[in-house]
């Protein structure tokens, strides 16, 4: 079936009010007296949190728990600084690495015997030897 001239025409002037509409109802929502008093709350809302949370980690700071974490974090910041925590890393990098890599040219080392002894190749094809 085809469509007339008529029939697009209708379709693209329905797809331009479309168009038209969405966006004059998204404007409408957006400065809606409901939309703003929304806002108010969840800025007083946040607001409230944010001193709540403040106030928590004042009263952190000063427990026994809050000290020692305190006293880590400087710790951890020392470590940082003298090179120790960055040595540390790198060490245990380097070992993971290496027993990652002898994994794998084990693996590698039994593939390779497997299929010699099969006489395929990776493919699965016969092995070609000249």
């Amino acid at each position: 079936m085809s469509e007339t001239p008529s029939q697009q025409g209708d379709l693209s002037e329905e797809f331009r009010k479309l168009g038209s509409n969405l966006k004059e109802a998204v404007h409408a929502a957006w400065n809606s007296p409901d939309r703003q008093r929304l806002e108010g709350e969840i800025r007083t809302g946040l607001e409230h949190v944010a001193e709540a949370l403040g106030d928590l980690a004042k009263e952190a700071a000063k427990s026994e728990a809050g000290q020692r974490f305190r006293s880590d974090l400087e710790d951890l910041e020392d470590r940082v600084k003298s090179g120790e925590l960055e040595a540390k890393i790198r060490s245990d990098m380097l070992s993971a690495l290496q027993n990652l890599n002898e994994e794998l040219e084990r693996a590698r080392r039994r593939w390779n015997r497997e299929q010699g002894e099969h006489g395929t190749n990776r493919g699965g094809e016969p092995n070609r030897h000249p």
